[in-house]
């Protein structure tokens, strides 16, 4: 009886370690391969107001694309490289941008803005008797008031032939520089411009005409004016008058006011936000299919509204200017699609890169960041890659 009774032990335990064994999932399954998203450049265009420009035209390397009813546009399987963005809309001066997608073996996001001014000018025409007078606006954002400066010509009598015709134009830059990298400069910077033109470009005057600037002492007391000559930026002299500064000339070409203002950039990484960031099916009962993960990123820049004096409210529109469209939020999904067995898990993360920015000068200053390259990382592992460690007692 005895010997009966330890067979039948053995035999139940023996069962027992099959029938586990039947229903253990693989030790050691091989985990799935998540394809690497393509590369993407995407982002937005919109007025400096922030308002968003359906409909505009964004070239890259020959392929145009149009914006969406959000401002957006969107260049799907972009190879590592330098490319430059053209952006154009009715109205509006036309932008350029060149960006280097990094090469990466991780999915990426590469973020464009653009922020687009209006293209106003005012043209006059001059009589021998009365001369003429001809007033233009700078674009400037809505909040930000005292960055609309108000610039006039005024040609005195006899100055010029009757039915002459005089066109102002606000610019905004010297050059197209794009600032990039990690660096604190001091440059001297044009915070706004004229351009003064003439119907009959060899024309010349038998008195100067005034060029003048509607600016406050912040801007009076510091500011440099110059004068493009042969695609020179040369220094003239200036006049303080009650409304601003004056430039008198005989010659119809840009006039500038000019800063020696320091920038300083950083730059950094904000982690992104996935929701949810991991599914673990080390121990699960059957396998898991994963379609995407959601997240959210930015794109644009956040900088300030509003310059408490003129010469605050210049350093704010050029610093929107380095910097491009105000910030918006961007939902989206990161595509998966695997199917994880059961003994794997899988993690998504992400980074964000971003620019800080400030412009100083005279004691004002101003600072921006600028949000840009999106990476996503995918890590998939097995139930091995959990075992080992320490113990304790």
């Amino acid at each position: 009886m005895k010997k009966i009774v330890c067979f039948g032990a053995a035999l139940l335990m023996l069962c027992g370690f099959s029938s586990c064994k039947d229903e253990d999932p693989v030790w050691n399954p091989a985990p799935p391969t998540v394809e690497v998203k393509p590369n993407t450049i995407s982002g937005v265009v919109t007025d400096i107001n922030g308002n968003v420009l359906a409909n505009a035209k964004v070239v890259m390397n020959g392929k145009e694309v149009s914006t969406d009813a959000n401002g957006e546009f969107l260049y799907d399987d972009v190879a590592a490289g330098n490319y430059t963005l053209e952006c154009s809309y009715p109205g509006m001066i036309t932008e350029k941008n060149t960006v280097t997608m990094p090469q990466s073996a991780n999915g990426q996001y590469l973020l464009v803005t653009f922020r687009l001014y209006k293209d106003t000018a005012t043209t006059f025409n001059v009589t021998t008797q009365e001369g003429g007078e001809g007033e233009v606006v700078s674009d400037a954002m809505t909040t930000n008031d005292l960055g609309h400066i108000d610039m006039t010509v005024t040609v005195p009598a006899g100055a010029a032939p009757a039915n002459t015709t005089i066109t102002v134009t606000p610019i905004y830059t010297r050059d197209s520089r794009y600032v990039t990298g990690r660096s604190t400069s001091v440059d001297e910077t044009m915070l706004i411009g004229a351009d003064v033109e003439c119907s009959d470009p060899n024309l010349k005057l038998t008195s100067p005409i005034n060029v003048e600037f509607a600016v406050d002492e912040t801007v009076k007391h510091k500011v440099e004016t110059k004068m493009l000559v042969n695609g020179n930026w040369v220094t003239v002299p200036h006049t303080d008058t009650p409304e601003g500064i004056k430039v008198e000339t005989t010659t119809f070409t840009q006039f500038g006011l000019f800063f020696k203002v320091t920038l300083t950039e950083t730059l950094g990484a904000d982690a992104l936000d996935f929701n949810p960031s991991e599914w673990n099916n080390l121990s699960g009962q059957a396998a898991i299919d994963v379609k995407d993960a959601p997240f959210t990123y930015k794109v644009g820049s956040e900088y300030g509204t509003r310059g408490a004096n003129t010469l605050e409210a210049l350093l704010l529109e050029h610093l929107a200017r380095l910097l491009g469209a105000r910030v918006k939020n961007v939902n989206t999904e990161y595509p998966l699609n695997v199917t994880l067995p059961i003994g794997t898990a899988m993690t998504i993360s992400g980074k964000q890169d971003y620019r800080r920015v400030t412009v100083a000068t005279d004691g004002k200053s101003m600072t921006g960041k600028s949000y840009n390259l999106v990476t996503v990382s995918v890590k998939t592992t097995t139930r091995t890659d959990h075992i080992g460690g320490t113990g304790g007692n």
